[in-house]
């Protein structure tokens, strides 16, 4: 569906129209009014994305990100089952949802004198639900997997408060409370960047506490506040890998199981775990996670983007076959050189995916790795390595090492930093440069490159 501007015909009301939805499907398309009468300037700045997150169209009274995120949820709706049955009583209901949804940042009656961060977190996660609190950067509703994220901060800081048996306010959080936090989750074995998520998600939320005059306290500001990120030692698939895991036969359960009975694989019970798993239906999702994740190692993106590829996202330009994506993180456009091998996958599968859930892709590439024989210990920091991960090769593998093989294997090949940005999205060199996965005298060659002209 699409979202069309109906000029009014009405004396006085030239430059104004009403917005209308307007919904396919096989059978016929038709229109229906979301109830917004605007000036044709103002959805011309809504359309070209020219406004900010408190910028208000002035025909209706509200910002243009709230009415940015009542036409996606209607859109989201619409489109995941579009009928012509009930869509005005849809539309008018998503609608009457946003304009009639409470300020987030009211004080409730149980605060007193002073505002409870725990329930202070609660109120923020319902608002990123319902759409009252949208990204920074780019308007838009939180995704689940962000929300998510502020729900373990808000488990953790519960944990925190019992263990110092009083509940915290928006005016404790200070330097003094970021060491005893940071000290707290270091003794429950949490690694480094866990604890810098968590405080940078903490930073956001003091951010709007502050901005609504529900606290003084701006130590969230320091320096110091969010801890130092640590680059996490993690695999990737040189380029003869890649090609070994897509060669690897999984077209049926018996192909898979043979592959079982010939593997290197002496534990008794985990032989008898794999052969239980080994279902029809599960073998055929092996095979599709094996695909997607092939996808994402020779396109370089995230698994949110890699997976959804399709052969309609297929563009020419000066007659160059690319992929156009809009990444769902960043919203940014970016164009993928079409290796003939994602060609070959998305055909097998008519030109589309299909769907498998992340946790199952994860698991599925894992076992792969084991059938190919990928079982060596990489002998990494275990102080540099993430909280859940095995010792062996195999079992490092993740649905993320893909974009980190697409990065990796491009520089080794000599593509310039820029070009692989330009695919992978990053914005500065220096993350980008954190990301790739390289042997230290690789890194030595970098460095040396950096520092031609300075030294003699």
């Amino acid at each position: 569906m699409d979202y069309v501007f109906v000029k009014s015909t009405k004396k006085g009301k030239e430059g104004s129209g009403s917005i209308h939805a307007r919904v396919r499907t096989k059978e016929s398309c038709r229109k229906y009014s979301v109830g917004f009468t605007i000036t044709e300037k103002e959805w011309l700045n809504y359309k070209d994305g020219n406004y900010s997150t408190t910028d208000t169209i002035g025909s209706i009274g509200i910002k243009y990100c709230l009415f940015a995120n009542i036409l996606e949820q209607i859109r989201q709706e619409l489109e995941d089952a579009p009928t012509y049955e009930g869509t005005g009583s849809i539309i008018k209901s998503i609608v009457e949802t946003f304009l009639n949804a409470k300020p987030i940042h009211k004080k409730p009656k149980s605060y007193k004198h002073e505002t409870y961060l725990s329930q202070y977190i609660a109120e923020c996660i319902e608002g990123m639900a319902d759409g009252r609190i949208l990204k920074r950067k780019h308007v838009g509703q939180m995704s689940e997997a962000s929300i998510s994220k502020y729900q373990n901060l808000l488990k953790k800081i519960r944990e925190f408060e019992d263990a110092c048996g009083e509940p915290l306010t928006l005016e404790d959080v200070n330097m003094s409370f970021q060491q005893e936090f940071t000290n707290f989750c270091k003794d429950e074995g949490l690694y480094p960047n866990t604890i810098y998520g968590y405080m940078s998600l903490l930073r956001v939320i003091m951010k709007y506490a502050f901005e609504d005059k529900l606290t003084k306290s701006d130590r969230f500001k320091r320096a110091g506040f969010v801890p130092s990120k640590e680059v996490v030692d993690q695999v990737y698939l040189t380029a003869e890998q890649i090609q070994e895991m897509l060669d690897l036969d999984l077209s049926s359960r018996e192909k898979i199981l043979e592959l079982i009975d010939k593997a290197d694989i002496k534990d008794e019970d985990r032989l008898n775990e794999l052969k239980e798993y080994i279902t029809k239906g599960n073998a055929r999702q092996i095979a599709a996670s094996r695909d997607i994740f092939i996808v994402g190692c020779l396109t370089g993106q995230r698994f949110s983007d890699y997976s959804r590829l399709n052969k309609s996202m297929f563009t020419k330009i000066q007659g160059i076959p690319f992929i156009k994506l809009i990444q769902e993180k960043t919203k940014k456009t970016v164009y993928i050189p079409i290796d003939i091998r994602v060609r070959q996958i998305l055909k097998q599968y008519h030109g589309e995916l299909p769907q498998v859930y992340i946790s199952k892709v994860s698991y599925n590439i894992k076992l792969i790795a084991e059938l190919l024989g990928w079982t060596w210990n990489p002998n990494f920091d275990k102080s540099r390595m993430g909280k859940k991960v095995g010792t062996r090769f195999c079992d490092m593998i993740s649905t993320h090492t893909a974009r980190r093989s697409f990065a990796t294997n491009a520089y080794h090949a000599g593509v310039p930093i820029e070009s692989i940005m330009s695919i992978t999205g990053h914005e500065r060199e220096s993350t980008f440069r954190l990301y790739l996965k390289l042997e230290e005298e690789e890194k030595g060659i970098m460095a040396a490159r950096d520092f031609e002209g300075i030294i003699l």
